[in-house]
Formats: C-alpha cells, structure tokens, sequence
C-alpha cells in the first residue's frame, strides 16, 4: 500500500472528533499536522515518512514536541494534547502500510 496524506488526515481528524458537531478541526489542519511530521523526518535525515513499530515512546515523543513546538501558537487551534493525538494516529495509519 502506498502512503495516502488524505487518508491519513482523515483518521486523525476522526480520531479528535469529540463528536459529530465538533469543528475545532478541518482537513487542512491535518495536513498542516503531516506537514510537520514530514519536516521532522527530513530535519533527521530521514525523506520516506516511516516511523515503524521498533521505534521508542522516546522517538514518538520526540516527534510530539517536534510537532507542538512548530504548531501550537497564540491564535491557533492546536493543543499539544490534541497533536499527540493525532501524531500517535498517523503513526498508526504508517504502521498500517507496513
């Protein structure tokens, strides 16, 4: 199977839904989510999305920070509990591909 953003985004979209009123989120921030996963990868020389099941809660966590410090901001939606969250689902959307 091939890495699709799209549907990765949608997992982890669905996975913050409190329910189906909540629109904290939309798809674009998802995207903005994969974004900076991507640019953790490469920033650790790594260009292939690939975070695989021998990696250590150390490294998943490292990639949370990551990710956090990019995206929560004054005047942005995200938390850094909402990011870990939808971190952790990507991850298990990649795990998948496997």
């Amino acid at each position: 199977m091939e890495y699709d953003e799209d549907k990765a985004a949608a997992l982890m979209l669905q996975k913050l839904k409190k329910s189906a009123e909540d629109n904290r989120y939309s798809t674009d921030d998802m995207l903005e989510i994969i974004d900076a996963i991507y640019d953790y990868y490469e920033d650790h020389g790594n260009l292939e999305v690939e975070m695989d099941a021998e990696d250590s809660d150390d490294d998943i966590e490292d990639l949370i920070n990551s990710v956090a410090r990019t995206l929560v901001k004054p005047g942005r939606p995200y938390s850094r509990n909402d990011i870990a969250q939808a971190v952790r689902e990507e991850i298990k959307y990649e795990l998948s591909l496997i």
